[in-house]
């Protein structure tokens, strides 16, 4: 408790590590690590995805209001190795700042 609020910590087995896969779409599923405790990939909706991209190996926590028949949803909370060191893109703008 804090002060005269409850303040709800996460522990690390609340966290999944594993691979992301990423759809063409935006929205990931992540296989998890270890498979005996997750045997289900773990859907990331595309707003859920903290920039993470196409193999990284990333932190996912479990929503657990979320499981349905096709499996559980999950939020990317760490990105801990990236899958690239070189990425790609069209700069459209830049401001004074740079």
């Amino acid at each position: 408790m804090d002060g005269d609020r409850y303040v709800l910590k996460k522990s690390r087995s609340d966290i999944v590590r594993g691979l992301l896969h990423m759809h063409p779409r935006g929205f990931g599923f992540l296989t998890a690590d270890d498979t005996a405790a997750h045997p289900q990939d773990i859907f990331i909706p595309k707003h859920l995805t903290q920039n993470a991209v196409h193999g990284d190996i990333v932190e996912v926590i479990i929503n657990p209001n979320s499981v349905s028949d096709k499996g559980p949803e999950g939020k990317v909370v760490a990105i801990l190795e990236r899958a690239r060191t070189h990425m790609g893109g069209i700069i459209k703008a830049i401001d004074r700042d740079g």
